[in-house]
């Protein structure tokens, strides 16, 4: 496998995996209410939450767009504080995004929901990204070739 093959499949695994978790914390969290709440019905009317739901995965592509296009996560690498920094202040500012439309529109929707739902993107994001990285380890396509200058013990 090339080095641009690697790269490019490791890029998009990295971006698919950012992806996928943040639309699940979604679905994770309507499953989770649905199940405690007696009235979930009441509280997330159906006909509201739809246009909320779009909103979510526009903000999904939205958010890994701009971790791809700003924050380059998908094509340098940074350490792990550097990067998990980054990750959890674009989400809360994601996040802010996403309520201050909520508020602007006419939609009626659970905070709760809203709460439960960013909890779980806060959670899983990370989580599954440094998942990814484990995985791509283990298939050897994480490691670069490295060039080691010098040959003292701070080489």
């Amino acid at each position: 496998m090339t080095l641009l093959v690697r790269n490019i499949l490791v890029s998009i695994s990295l971006a698919l995996s950012d992806f996928l978790s943040f639309i699940f914390s979604l679905y994770l969290a309507m499953a989770t209410l649905s199940i405690v709440m007696n009235d979930y019905e009441k509280i997330v009317p159906a006909n509201q939450i739809e246009g909320w739901i779009l909103l979510h995965w526009l903000l999904a592509f939205c958010c890994v767009a701009w971790y791809s296009m700003r924050l380059r996560h998908y094509f340098y690498r940074k350490t792990f504080w550097f990067e998990l920094k980054e990750i959890l202040r674009t989400l809360v500012i994601f996040a802010v995004i996403e309520i201050a439309v909520m508020a602007f529109t006419t939609w009626s929707f659970s905070r709760f929901l809203w709460l439960l739902t960013w909890f779980f993107v806060l959670l899983l994001v990370p989580s599954l990204r440094m998942l990814t990285k484990r995985v791509l380890d283990v298939f050897g396509l994480w490691r670069r070739d490295t060039w080691i200058i010098g040959n003292g013990t701070n080489a």
